[in-house]
């Protein structure tokens, strides 16, 4: 009579030694044993490469490496060749990485880029985060519906000015320690080389030298 297979088929291939499936996706090289069970051979993870028992590994950045070769890539959001888990702004484009306050989050993306807050908590939905909402001076921050400001901010110096603010018609400049720094005219564009490196905050006054709303310019 003829030998019956590991499938129970009469004459079957499905012997022991041969090729099968044993539907596990983490084993490779399947074959029927003595007993006629169907197992991975190998008995190893497939890799990140998809390769059953191969060497591949994945580092934290999501790059699937074998011998040294980068098979899968990590991600690039923004495509400014910086990758996502290395990227301060993963879905800005900044190849420069400035992240001033070193929360971790990147200067263009950061809603308060001068205070350390790496939560970026902002209950009130404004332009800035909370930690930028009071400055030291007890005048509110400038809000979404106006506007006042320089860029680039930071800056090495020169700077374009855009203000929307209702009367405003100079800025006042204090450093960190609330010093006056400089007092000049709104103009489109400023030459603040002058300055000290640091955090200064920039009260927006009307005609009468009144207080209306204020920000903060980095520079460097």
């Amino acid at each position: 009579g003829q030998v019956i297979d590991c499938t129970g088929t009469a004459g079957g291939n499905a012997l022991p030694g041969t090729a099968c499936n044993d539907n596990n996706p983490n084993t490779g090289n399947d074959t029927w044993n003595s007993n006629c069970q169907c197992i991975g051979q190998l008995a190893q993870e497939i890799d990140c490469a998809g390769v059953a028992g191969g060497t591949a590994v994945q580092d934290e950045c999501g790059n699937c490496w074998s011998a040294n070769i980068i098979v899968v890539p990590a991600p690039d959001s923004d495509g400014d060749g910086v990758i996502d888990c290395e990227d301060y702004c993963p879905d800005t484009y900044n190849t420069i990485q400035q992240d001033f306050d070193g929360d971790g989050v990147g200067d263009p993306c950061d809603n308060c880029p001068w205070v350390y807050n790496p939560d970026q908590e902002n209950t009130t939905g404004s332009i800035s985060g909370d930690a930028c909402q009071q400055m030291p001076t007890g005048i509110d921050e400038v809000d979404s519906e106006h506007a006042l400001v320089f860029m680039p901010n930071p800056t090495l110096g020169q700077v374009g000015v855009r203000c929307t603010i209702p009367g405003a018609r100079s800025l006042r400049f204090h450093d960190a320690t609330g010093r006056l720094a400089h007092l000049a005219s709104i103009e489109h564009q400023m030459d603040l080389e002058f300055l000290l490196p640091g955090v200064y905050i920039v009260v927006a006054l009307d005609a009468e030298g009144r207080p209306l709303a204020q920000t903060r310019l980095v520079r460097q």
